[in-house]
């Protein structure tokens, strides 16, 4: 498996150094029109997931929520996140088919639109998911807050809710190679894209953790710059009272987080299309296995 691992990374490092444009600049024009974007509406119109986010956390019920968060943003800051999410949804389907390419030695700038070309599908797939993720959280979580109630909190309900993790992190999983099936199935379709992504997965699914635990370190440096970089801004603004306070767990302002967020991307910009184009040779390892396979058996 280290083997296996490091021929993967080799490969992507490799794919990267040959693709045209570089892999760099094209994550960067990714970032720049998927969250640079975001952060722009999310300014004009005031952060609606942010303040409903606050709501959420003063107990209210999800509708009362929504409704104080629409009334303080307008209908139109609602339409206009909506309608972000779902583009963010199809950039990212367009970004990960470039990736997939890139893996394979066929990468076209163009690729990064091939989204919108299926956009109802990839939308699709995005809820269906979602649902799913939802499903298994509560059939994983539910019994285990139960269970953690009964014993009254410790070690074993910590240990309870652990597992209902753990179990609830293997089952997602599960679904992750389904946009990869979605692009490559010549019958595109959600449910078909889903299934063969719990085919693929089968067996696999300790390999591809292990995989992308091993990322873990570049991770963590990407999020000590954004710490860092929060601080620095924290610590010029408001002096060393603003950053104790953040650290404290305060309210860091919007503007902050988002001058923290770009001072990231630079390296943002080679880890993404490095993790992404590892697991596209991971998912193709395993695609040409299974046909290898199911030659043998014909």
């Amino acid at each position: 498996m280290d083997l296996q691992r490091g021929q993967l990374k080799r490969a992507a490092r490799e794919a990267m150094r040959v693709s045209r444009p570089s892999a760099w600049r094209l994550t960067m024009l990714y970032l720049l029109v998927t969250t640079g974007l975001a952060t722009v509406m999310d300014f004009a119109t005031g952060d609606l997931w942010l303040r409903l986010a606050g709501f959420l956390q003063q107990g209210l019920s999800i509708d009362r929520a929504l409704a104080l968060a629409v009334a303080k943003t307008g209908r139109l800051a609602l339409f206009l996140n909506i309608l972000m999410v779902f583009y963010q949804t199809v950039m990212e389907f367009g970004y990960r088919r470039w990736t997939l390419n890139a893996a394979r030695g066929c990468a076209a700038p163009a690729d990064l639109l091939g989204g919108f070309g299926m956009a109802w599908r990839v939308i699709l797939l995005r809820i269906v998911t979602a649902v799913y993720a939802m499903l298994w959280y509560m059939a994983a979580f539910l019994p285990a807050l139960f269970l953690a109630a009964v014993l009254g909190g410790g070690a074993g309900g910590m240990a309870a809710i652990a597992v209902a993790a753990a179990v609830c992190l293997l089952c997602l999983l599960r679904y992750w190679f389904a946009p990869y099936c979605l692009m490559d199935d010549e019958k595109p379709g959600v449910f078909r894209a889903m299934r063969g992504s719990l085919r693929l997965t089968r067996g696999n699914t300790w390999g591809l953790i292990v995989l992308l635990a091993s990322f873990v370190g570049w991770y963590a440096l990407c999020g000590l710059i954004y710490a860092g970089a929060g601080a620095v801004a924290l610590l010029l603004t408001g002096g060393w009272t603003a950053v104790t306070a953040a650290a404290a767990g305060g309210e860091t302002p919007v503007w902050i987080d988002t001058i923290a967020s770009v001072c990231v991307w630079p390296l943002a910009a080679w880890v993404l299309p490095y993790v992404e184009i590892t697991v596209c040779g991971f998912y193709d390892r395993i695609c040409r296995k299974e046909k290898q396979e199911t030659a043998q058996a014909v």
